[in-house]
């Protein structure tokens, strides 16, 4: 779960209560479903790995990383590699 800036507290650190998770807006739930290189798969569970919209140039992208205890939003890595994609944007 990635929070937006200012979430912190008792719900951000709990998955115990949906509704309010729900009423909190603006989360974005991202599996830890690791990355793809060639036909073997790494991580899966413990990391999570997932494109941006936006090529750093012809080999690299940026993506997103997230771990047990870290966060890496601006991250880039070689585009042969299958990072997970999924289509979040902005609530009106």
């Amino acid at each position: 779960m990635l929070n937006p800036d200012g979430f912190e507290g008792e719900l951000a650190n709990s998955y115990a209560n949906d509704a309010a998770l729900a009423d909190a807006g603006n989360l974005v739930f991202l599996p830890a479903a690791g990355y793809r290189k060639g036909s073997d798969v790494f991580s899966d569970g413990d990391e999570g790995y997932y494109w941006s919209s936006t090529a750093l140039d012809e080999y690299d992208a940026y993506d997103v990383y997230f771990n047990g205890s870290s966060v890496g939003p601006g991250d880039d890595d070689t585009r042969s590699y299958g990072f997970s994609v999924r289509l979040i944007t902005e609530c009106q």
